[in-house]
């Protein structure tokens, strides 16, 4: 299936606000990492523990500060099947939450943010 939009909730505007702010250089970067996922929206590693909902993370670099895919960040989002549409929930870098639990709280956290958004602009509650 062809996905055809990257849907960014309030959230997701703001961690992406804030790393580009933190690494001017990488926006550009940033923004054609993220049209890949949209290309290829099964690259992302499936999140377990989020019941009905396909959670996926995928790894980003940021080459122009000399960052990998192992060390650089991390974007989370669901596909919605019905609409063709991925919706972001969260992006981080992993220097910021070195232990997977605290990264892991604060993508449920934008989780259930995203999940009222979506409510709010017309999305089905479910995938």
């Amino acid at each position: 299936m062809k996905y055809t939009e990257l849907e960014r909730p309030s959230c997701f505007l703001a961690q992406i606000s804030d790393i580009n702010k933190a690494y001017p250089k990488s926006a550009a970067t940033l923004e054609s990492q993220l049209a890949s996922i949209l290309s290829n929206p099964e690259s992302g590693a499936r999140i377990p523990n989020f019941g009905e909902y396909h959670l996926r993370k995928a790894r980003i670099n940021l080459p122009e500060y000399n960052i990998s895919k192992a060390r650089g960040g991390r974007v989370i989002y669901i596909r919605l099947d019905e609409s063709k549409q991925l919706f972001m929930i969260s992006v981080y870098l992993k220097k910021h939450y070195i232990v997977e639990d605290r990264a892991m709280k604060m993508v449920a956290k934008n989780f259930k943010s995203a999940l009222l958004e979506l409510k709010e602009r017309g999305y089905p509650a479910s995938p």
